[in-house]
């Protein structure tokens, strides 16, 4: 579904968890995360309080750069998150990635967050013939040196 022109998947919220983790044996858990609603990414911060943040496919419309920002400062500062993953596509329709990307290289998380950032690449091969396809993803680490374990 869409809120405004925002792309809002909650259909999917939660489903990759359980796919990808695929057992009772792992203390993991997922909480709704809107990153234009101040309060709630405060009492996600405040209450649930992540370990690590992983994200993929974040970075859409030049609309979500600043609060994306805001709320992965305010997760790691409030929250005490120490690490976060991201994973983003390399693709052109990603126009506010060059924006976050900058921001995020110009020290947007402040100095006591470390930022590292390199591409890959993943090759997938056709199954009914040789032709192969290459995804480009862009790899953002951050760590908080505040908040390390």
């Amino acid at each position: 579904s869409t809120s405004g022109d925002r792309l809002v998947p909650k259909d999917l919220f939660g489903v990759n968890l359980a796919y990808n983790i695929g057992t009772d044996d792992i203390d993991s858990s997922v909480q709704h995360l809107d990153w234009h609603d101040e309060m709630g990414v405060f009492n996600v911060a405040t209450d649930f309080r992540p370990d690590v943040i992983i994200g993929s496919d974040l970075v859409y419309y030049p609309m979500d750069t600043p609060p994306l920002l805001q709320t992965l400062e305010k997760m790691i500062k409030a929250g005490g998150a120490s690490d976060a993953l991201l994973i983003l596509p390399l693709t052109t329709e990603r126009e506010a990635l060059p924006e976050f990307r900058s921001q995020l290289e110009d020290g947007a998380l402040g100095g006591s967050c470390e930022v590292t950032m390199d591409e890959l690449e993943m090759v997938e091969k056709g199954i009914a013939s040789d032709e192969e396809t290459i995804h480009k993803f862009l790899r953002i680490q951050i760590q908080s040196h505040d908040n390390a374990s």
